[in-house]
């Protein structure tokens, strides 16, 4: 799922290379980019998440 609104996010920064109007250029990238920060913390967040449970797994196992 957060790859997926990432590359929403990216969609819109390049998106927004192709609109001619500056106000709407930069409300357009700065979602993308917003968006394309948020989900990338996210994507950090749940990674170190999973580490942590497999290690927790690890030492039941063990």
């Amino acid at each position: 799922m957060f790859i997926i609104l990432w590359w929403v996010g990216a969609f819109l920064a390049i998106v927004a290379f192709f609109i001619p109007i500056l106000e709407y250029y930069y409300l357009v990238s700065g979602i993308g980019w917003i968006t394309i920060l948020v989900i990338s913390i996210l994507i950090i967040f749940d990674i170190r998440r999973i580490k942590k449970e497999d290690k927790e797994k690890d030492k039941v196992e063990n």
